[in-house]
């Protein structure tokens, strides 16, 4: 009996050492899992660091291999294909550049560097040291790459890159690249349209473009508040409005990643694919700046009829977020969150499992 004891003692002891080491090995899993290995900085970050008083380049290069995509030198030639790209923005661009050289203009990035929409329309400075050589493009789309910040970009770009007489590109291909302003067209102001065949019952969707830094927010006013609108998730350039009939004059509120606010009133919705001018610029202030607001023809083009709502005190609530849209703000609270909140729960059941 005592034998048989002590054999039971020995077989706890040793399975109780063994549980330990599966319990260190799965908390050693867990921890590498979980966190968080991207030290990307935000876009406010990229564009105003501390102590900037207005956005300029990033000072952050990112050195990458780049990928070569000979699909995208034919987007803008196919009729077929000028559609695509997340960001919805390739028709611009084609006006901007012309179908025959907006290849040289487009870059895809990293899904994780995409940050889910967040940088559409957003440039690069894409720089290939052998050559010095450094051209700006405008993200498109986003891409599997091989690790984050990684880059996707046409062959007749990387052409130009590596400034090869016979049109070659040696691979692999590592550039660098930072976030710069993008150029505006026209008078500078922001431009806007409805989603095609939008009405006012049908839940249409508003693309906010022209802007040197990016839409971090767009806010729409409606009965004294302020909606937060949620970003489309396969549909990046877009913004969709609140559930229900529309009403006019829609008060619009734009907020870009320098973390400058404009403000512009929309009278009239239709699903045309033309672009509209807001009336309202970008300075590229860095922090909030005062509101700057699109001169109203009359009273009636205010839907505060012309008692403003004190920004201090107004209240801002979040619109009813369709299954196909993402709002930025509450990814970002997610994705940070989520590594620390699994960790607890691992530790937790860690300690319960080995106690036991």
């Amino acid at each position: 009996a005592k034998s048989i004891g002590h054999r039971g003692i020995q077989l706890r002891e040793k399975y109780s050492i063994m549980s330990l080491l599966y319990c260190c090995i799965f908390l050693l899993v867990t921890l590498v899992i979980v966190t968080p290995t991207d030290q990307s900085l935000s876009l406010t970050e990229e564009f105003c660091p501390d102590g900037r008083d207005t956005a300029g380049p990033s000072s952050t290069k990112y050195s990458v291999e780049a990928q070569v995509y000979v699909t995208f030198d034919s987007l803008a030639t196919d009729e077929n294909m000028v559609s695509l790209g997340t960001c919805l923005i390739l028709d611009e661009l084609v006006d901007q550049y012309g179908p025959d050289d907006v290849a040289q203009h487009l870059v895809a990035l990293d899904l994780d560097a995409f940050r889910f929409g967040e940088a559409c329309g957003t440039c690069l400075q894409i720089t290939y040291p052998p050559t010095n050589q450094s051209v700006i493009a405008k993200v498109f789309e986003w891409h599997n790459g091989r690790g984050t910040h990684d880059l996707g970009i046409p062959l007749v770009l990387s052409q130009t890159l590596q400034q090869n007489s016979d049109n070659t590109v040696y691979l692999p291909f590592t550039v660098e690249w930072n976030f710069v302003p993008c150029t505006t067209q026209g008078n500078n102001n922001i431009l806007y349209r409805f989603s095609d065949g939008a009405t006012l019952e049908n839940m249409p969707s508003l693309k906010i473009t022209n802007a040197p830094h990016g839409i971090q927010k767009v806010q729409m006013q409606r009965d004294g508040l302020w909606y937060e609108l949620p970003r489309m998730v396969g549909n990046s350039a877009y913004w969709v409005l609140p559930q229900g009939k529309q009403v006019l004059p829609m008060k619009i509120r734009v907020q870009s990643f320098t973390e400058e606010v404009l403000e512009f009133v929309i009278t009239e919705l239709n699903g045309s694919s033309a672009l509209k001018d807001a009336g309202v610029r970008f300075s590229g202030s860095c922090g909030i700046a005062s509101m700057t607001k699109a001169p109203s023809k009359n009273p009636n083009d205010d839907p505060t009829n012309g008692n403003d709502i004190d920004d201090a005190g107004s209240t801002t609530v979040q619109a009813s977020v369709p299954a196909n849209s993402v709002s930025s703000s509450s990814h970002a609270t997610s994705a940070a969150l989520s590594p620390t909140v699994l960790l607890i729960v691992n530790v937790c059941i860690f300690w319960f499992y080995c106690l036991c």
